[in-house]
């Protein structure tokens, strides 16, 4: 890990177990955020600053817990385009296997279509985990999409 990060890449937290940080109480969720923060930062000797939150799961303790351990942002699974550097919550795009390079390429505009189309696919998958639970949905989403989606 310091070998590719002193290369120039960039190492970042996804937590410590990969579980959903909605999902857990604050003192669980501080475990989580710090655990992950502290192991990275002694294999590769560098400051872990970006938190990713796993499945884009995440609330409102969550975010304030991350800025009270030095988490300078948190890479969220909303679609959009990273405009304002002080922005703490960054909007991500999601890549796929299928993703031609015109669409991707789009993505730079904040208003293109696929970034709107993007953003309507979140609206309604957020609205469905939220009534159905993180685990009802993943189960039902594995059901209609298979195992490896």
């Amino acid at each position: 890990m310091r070998e590719i990060a002193e290369s120039g890449m960039s190492i970042q937290s996804h937590s410590f177990d990969h579980i959903y940080l909605s999902d857990c109480n604050p003192e669980e969720q501080k475990y989580q955020l710090q655990k992950s923060k502290t192991i990275i930062e002694d294999k590769i000797g560098k400051e872990v600053v970006i938190l990713a939150p796993p499945g884009g799961r995440y609330n409102r303790q969550t975010i304030n817990i991350a800025k009270l351990l030095g988490y300078h942002t948190i890479a969220n699974s909303k679609p959009g385009v990273w405009e304002n550097l002080n922005q703490y919550l960054i909007p991500r795009i999601p890549v796929t296997v299928n993703d031609q390079v015109d669409k991707l390429a789009e993505c730079n505009q904040p208003n293109s279509r696929n970034i709107n189309r993007l953003k309507r696919k979140y609206q309604i998958t957020g609205l469905a985990k939220k009534a159905l639970g993180n685990k009802t949905y993943d189960g039902l989403r594995e059901r209609l999409l298979g195992a490896n989606s």
